[in-house]
């Protein structure tokens, strides 16, 4: 029988991005065939992508195996393709429905089914493109009364593209879809993104789309009827995140609750463990029940309050919400589902949830110092941020889980928050395994001073190239005089070792505007706050020499003025 382990499957991907994207197309149920062949020990899968590609696994004696895909990629690279990532993936679940015994009982079915969702959370994020949204804005000639503004769209990253459609690509992105403009603008779902701005235009103008399908549902024939008025899910957490501190009435299942508040966090939810030599039980607490409010559990009614908790919070309690309650019975785990809960289950749930945990379990904990480590590299004309926690030997990215085997680490999550905090602070935008710096005064301020900020807090590791994104102090300037060809002229050049000659123009220019810094095509900066470049401005100024006038050309100067400019390099006045 194969031997096959998500781990296994990880490392057989040609990188962790193809792992990724194989693992989307099994969760998306994109393997649409599987038959097994005794003759000749051979698994075939369909997997359907841009065509329905085949994958064939074939199974040696001794437990390892082979594998092809008939799709273009699996033919350049090296490693497993996406389509045999989703196919072994496929193969991995029918490996352990089979060895597993079917649940008898109803309580037995509850554990399972807390087991089985928790076996199949994967914390890989693939590092996918960032994209920008360019708005347009349309105005009449006199924007009045009647009269409407018109918004068009454009997106991309190097090459923008028009999008033709709003509608649909509103609709593709709020329900993760892929979206294609065109050949440079491929949009992969669970993996790319929009920076920040791009990303607030987008919530903005879905929250608008919601309105009008919320319209064209219902038999109203506008959002307002008579003494109540429709909210979408958006407009209500709009709404929601108005009141503050002040209390509500909320009404739900025919029942009004008073002094309802806000709270846009994770509620503080306590569960009992009690450990047996054969079993582990798991029990809710607390008395009052956890109520969620919307499908995919971005809210939730808990003690008087109305919570919008963390991505995390919602991935690790949705298999929580119809197995344990103040009127379910404890959730028991026996035999090998024991120790599977030890495993798989408990360290998500210690990460989320308050639990009392016995004194039996407490050697699996360990308490370690955190060391934040911070990974600079240049990423896209800007800094890449990869923000790393280091417990003991144990170290993970700060977007994932730690893999620490039987043991869990214990996080100190307000010192995380706080280096966390501070890379937003420094302007860096949070993505999906990384924190980017692309506004170029950011970049700047960062490079000038606001970094040892940041290493007050962590290690600092910088790559080769970035630590070629330096500030340049320029001191070097040349000056080279010669007769012209002309009567009673001199050519001047003007040279730099730091700069470009083709980049003098804009530098001057960038100086005469009073700006604190010039950026090079190269990405690295000049300070234009040094005392050698404004002295050469002066000069320049003096000479009556024209920002415009440099150029690759020789600069032209009447022969008089040649003492004085011998006394001015010379610092005579």
């Amino acid at each position: 029988m194969l031997r096959l382990s998500r781990t296994g499957i990880r490392n057989l991907a040609s990188s962790d991005l193809v792992y990724s994207r194989g693992l989307q197309y099994y969760k998306s149920n994109r393997v649409t065939n599987a038959t097994f062949s005794k003759s000749t020990n051979q698994y075939k899968f369909l997997v359907k992508g841009s065509f329905t590609y085949q994958v064939s696994v074939t199974e040696k004696e001794d437990g390892a195996f082979d594998y092809t895909c008939n799709c273009p990629s699996h033919l350049k690279e090296k490693g497993a393709c996406k389509h045999v990532v989703a196919g072994l993936l496929f193969l991995l679940k029918y490996q352990e429905k089979s060895a597993m015994e079917e649940p008898r009982t109803p309580e037995e079915k509850r554990a399972f089914q807390v087991l089985d969702y928790f076996a199949n959370q994967d914390d890989t994020y693939a590092e996918g493109e960032i994209f920008k949204i360019v708005p347009t804005i349309s105005l009449p000639t006199m924007l009045r009364q009647d009269s409407n503004a018109l918004l068009m769209l454009h997106a991309g990253n190097n090459h923008m593209y028009k999008v033709q459609s709003i509608k649909k690509f509103l609709t593709d992105y709020s329900t993760n879809q892929n979206i294609i403009l065109g050949k440079d603008f491929k949009f992969i779902a669970g993996e790319s993104e929009f920076d920040r701005t791009s990303k607030k235009v987008m919530e903005y103008l879905v929250g608008i789309l919601e309105i009008q399908e919320l319209i064209d549902k219902t038999s109203y024939a506008k959002l307002f009827a008579k003494h109540q008025m429709l909210l979408s899910k958006s407009m209500l957490l709009k709404l929601l995140s108005l009141f503050g501190t002040s209390s509500f009435r909320l009404e739900l299942n025919q029942k009004i609750y008073e002094d309802v508040k806000y709270i846009n966090g994770n509620p503080n939810i306590v569960y009992d463990l009690d450990v047996y030599e054969d079993s582990i039980l798991l029990d809710y607490k607390e008395k009052e029940p956890v109520i969620p409010l919307s499908e995919g559990g971005e809210l939730i009614f808990y003690n008087s309050f109305i919570f919008t908790p963390n991505k995390y919070f919602i991935k690790n309690y949705v298999p929580f919400y119809n197995t344990l309650g103040r009127e379910k019975k404890p959730l028991v785990f026996r035999g090998d589902n024991r120790q599977r809960f030890l495993e798989e289950v408990l360290p998500k749930l210690h990460e989320t949830m308050e639990i009392e945990i016995p004194e039996s379990l407490k050697s699996r904990y360990l308490t370690l110092p955190m060391q934040a480590c911070v990974y600079l590299d240049r990423y896209h004309g800007g800094i890449k941020a990869e923000l790393k926690f280091r417990y003991g030997d144990y170290e993970f990215n700060c977007f994932e889980s730690p893999r620490s085997d039987e043991f869990i680490v214990v996080r100190s999550k307000e010192d995380e928050y706080e280096v966390m905090r501070l890379l937003e602070q420094l302007d860096f935008e949070p993505h999906s395994t990384f924190y980017h710096l692309k506004n170029d005064n950011s970049i700047y301020e960062f490079l000038t001073g606001r970094i040892h900020d940041l290493q007050s807090v962590a290690q600092l590791y910088y790559s080769d190239s970035f630590k070629k994104l330096g500030i340049k102090n320029s001191s070097n300037f040349k000056v080279g005089l010669r007769i012209s060809n002309d009567i009673d002229l001199l050519e001047m050049d003007l040279e730099s070792e730091d700069i470009p000659q083709e980049e003098l123009r804009a530098l001057f220019r960038s100086f005469q505007l009073k700006k604190k810094y010039y950026r090079l095509k190269d990405g690295s900066f000049i300070n234009l706050e040094d005392e050698h470049i404004a002295k050469m401005s002066n000069i320049l100024d003096d000479l009556n020499v024209s920002v415009k006038s440099l150029s690759d050309e020789p600069i032209k100067l009447s022969k008089n003025k040649a003492f004085y400019l011998e006394d001015a390099l010379n610092g005579r006045s």
